[in-house]
């Protein structure tokens, strides 16, 4: 019996040590670098008690076993390791191998640290290949990542002492901190940077700063040992002097720099065509080799027609927008004269025959072959529909009729005058109005909404222009001498050579007139306007208003509420008074 027991013994060990000998052993290294942040890690095929972890020959005691630990104190570069893996205390296996330990933070130093208008703004030198990724926090609260060496962080004024510290990572989370401690409560003077102020037509400053707090500085010039705003100076040249800088704090600081300023409003850019169909997507114009930039506008639903490219060329791409200005701008700043309006059209055009017209639906071209053309009830010409006036072409109204604009009315300029004329008005209802060479008689044009007013060449008799909550009004070469014209709630007005007998404008954001003739000229209301080489024969500028002369004749001028009026020469200005206004006449 004793024989049979051992003998079973034996058979069992034999069996147990055969499948043991049998299990091909797999270790792996999770990583083929480690850090004192990333954790020495292995996975196996087989299970295990014990292991004993030896690295560069030594026994590593700090160790939770069976898992994983965090080497610390290991020079960084490449070190051997062995794994003794046992069970019951029976070594059942073996695996050595190689690693890289990375122990080195990344070097980072401070290039520079400042507060400018409200941003906090530091500069860090590392390496790019060393900083995989930045920590930014505020006491022990993250508060932002970043990559870059430049970051930047809003601060708010009188918020007592903001302690940050940032944290660079290596792509082993070895990292390095940075500490800064800014006092918001503090309220430095400001520093002009600029060598060179640019001043545009109406006063407005373009010079680089930096202050603490402030994104805007009170700016005034010296000139004859007295100080001025930029828009009460009206030089005929450049010049050198000192300037004061004024921070919300009363903060303020001096430099001497050069003075560049305009004195004339930029000329209309020459647009090559007109009309362009949908196909085409360039436009080009006459290049002026005194400028170098030209501005690109485009109509945008909520804040009406803004610049969409600025570019040095005399062509340009205008993608999907139907109707398109071009302005050249100035080195310092003053935005031009508008040029004709471009506009993109359907290829596809429905002739109407003569007679009497109806709504518009549809793309439709008004011949001067088929004129006249009769408009007898209200006709509505709709939303994103065109209707196209050959040059030459009639148009009658009758009976007080009214044609509603809430698409594009667009009558071509050509050798032959269009005519409007009967007894009856045009309504602007959220649309275009387009018209160049044309006589307009009884005919008024009214409406208190819509995007573009554009006049040229256009005579008015016995009309009125009443028109409120338009984007822009442009008026070349007109004669509204027997017409009077109230204009308001506009963006921008422009007028080259343009004549009217009353001119009633309030509430106007930007406007720039030449060669204006006027009798009646009303400006009220926060209206600005910069005017050259124009005949006024009375001005009222009232509540709020501002007017920048360049070489006008102004025979009478009341200045009202709060308004100014500058640049006026007093050769050319034989009655001014002024009731809460300011009048000034700082020539270089």
């Amino acid at each position: 019996m004793k024989y049979i027991y051992a003998l079973f013994l034996f058979i069992i060990s034999f069996l147990f040590v055969s499948c043991n000998k049998s299990i091909d052993y797999e270790v792996k290294l999770t990583e083929n670098v480690f850090s004192p942040n990333i954790p020495f890690e292995f996975i196996t095929n087989f299970d295990y008690d014990e292991v004993n972890i030896y690295i560069d020959n030594s026994p590593v005691n700090d160790f939770i076993s069976p898992g994983d630990f965090y080497i610390k104190n290991l020079k960084s570069g490449k070190h051997d390791v062995k794994l003794l893996f046992k069970n019951s205390g029976d070594e059942i296996t073996s695996y050595a191998t190689d690693f890289f330990y990375d122990g080195d933070a990344p070097e980072v130093s401070i290039i520079k640290n400042y507060l400018d208008k409200g941003i906090l703004k530091v500069s860090f030198d590392f390496d790019e290949n060393d900083v995989n990724f930045i920590e930014l926090y505020n006491n022990d609260t993250i508060i932002a990542t970043s990559n870059s060496k430049n970051i930047e962080f809003p601060l708010y004024k009188d918020s007592g002492i903001i302690n940050l510290s940032f944290k660079f990572y290596d792509d082993f989370m070895n990292y390095t901190q940075k500490k800064i401690s800014i006092n918001t409560d503090e309220d430095s003077a400001p520093v002009v940077n600029s060598d060179k102020i640019r001043i545009n037509i109406f006063g407005d400053a373009n010079f680089d700063f930096t202050d603490d707090w402030d994104s805007e500085l009170k700016l005034f010039i010296k000139k004859d040992g007295d100080y001025f705003f930029p828009y009460e100076i009206n030089p005929s040249s450049n010049f050198n002097t000192e300037i004061l800088v004024y921070d919300s704090n009363n903060n303020f600081s001096t430099k001497n720099v050069d003075i560049n300023m305009d004195n004339k409003i930029p000329e209309m850019v020459d647009i090559s065509s007109r009309l362009i169909s949908k196909d085409s997507g360039f436009i080009s114009w006459e290049f002026d080799p005194f400028f170098n930039e030209y501005e690109i506008e485009y109509f945008t639903k909520n804040f009406g027609w803004q610049s969409s490219i600025i570019t040095g060329s005399s062509f340009v791409e205008i993608g999907n927008s139907e109707i398109t200005f071009v302005r050249k701008v100035s080195e310092n700043g003053t935005r031009g004269f508008p040029s004709v309006p471009v506009f993109k059209f359907s290829s596809s055009f429905l002739p109407y025959a003569s007679g009497i017209l109806e709504d518009i639906s549809e793309n439709t071209l008004l011949t001067q072959i088929n004129s006249p053309f009769i408009i007898s009830s209200d006709l509505l010409l709709e939303k994103n529909r065109s209707l196209f006036v050959e040059s030459g072409t009639s148009i009658r109204f009758f009976a007080d009729s009214r044609l509603i604009i809430r698409g594009n009315l667009f009558v071509m300029p050509g050798a032959a005058k269009t005519l409007f004329f009967g007894s009856g008005s045009i309504i602007m209802d959220g649309g275009n109005l387009i018209i160049s060479k044309a006589d307009f008689n009884n005919i008024n044009i009214t409406g208190k909404v819509g995007k573009l007013i554009f006049l040229e060449d256009v005579n008015f008799e016995n009309s009125l222009l009443d028109i409120s909550n338009i984007s822009r009004f442009i008026s070349y070469n007109n004669n509204f001498s027997n017409t009077t014209v109230n204009l308001e709630n506009l963006f921008d007005f422009y007028s080259i050579d343009s004549k009217f007998e009353v001119l009633n404008i309030k509430n106007l954001f930007y406007g720039l007139i030449k060669d204006l003739t006027v009798k009646i000229f009303n400006i009220d209301f926060k209206s600005k306007i910069a005017s050259e080489n124009s005949n006024i024969e009375n001005l009222n500028l009232n509540n709020f208003s501002f007017f920048k002369s360049f070489n006008d004749k102004i025979l009478n001028a009341q200045i009202n509420n709060f308004s100014l009026i500058t640049g006026i020469e007093e050769s050319f200005s034989e009655n001014i008074s002024n009731n809460s206004g300011v009048v000034t006449n700082n020539d270089e």
